[in-house]
């Protein structure tokens, strides 16, 4: 009997060690296999974060140029038509 019992707590002790050796070793990989996956978003997010902000940067600069010519335009525009005012103005008064 003797024999058997310790036959069995031998095999029963290798099978614990097994069994907190695969948990071990599972509890590692998954840790590591968490880390790089947290590498990765982090870097995607990065990414995604400077191409938002040079678009932004981009977007208001070609804005500002739109403003700008816009303005000018108008300018341009506005003495055209008071210039060509004044002459029609003129023009009615010497009739």
């Amino acid at each position: 009997m003797r024999k058997g019992g310790n036959l069995l707590t031998s095999i029963m002790r290798k099978g614990g060690n097994l069994l907190t050796s695969i948990m071990r070793k599972g509890r590692n990989l998954i840790k590591t296999v968490m880390k790089k996956s947290r590498n990765i978003l982090t870097s995607i997010m990065r990414k995604g974060r400077s191409l938002l902000t040079s678009i932004m940067r981009k977007g208001r600069s070609l804005l500002t140029s739109i403003m700008r010519k816009g303005r000018s335009l108008l300018t341009s525009i506005m003495r055209k038509g008071r210039s060509l005012l004044t002459s029609i103005m003129t023009r009615i008064c010497l009739i």
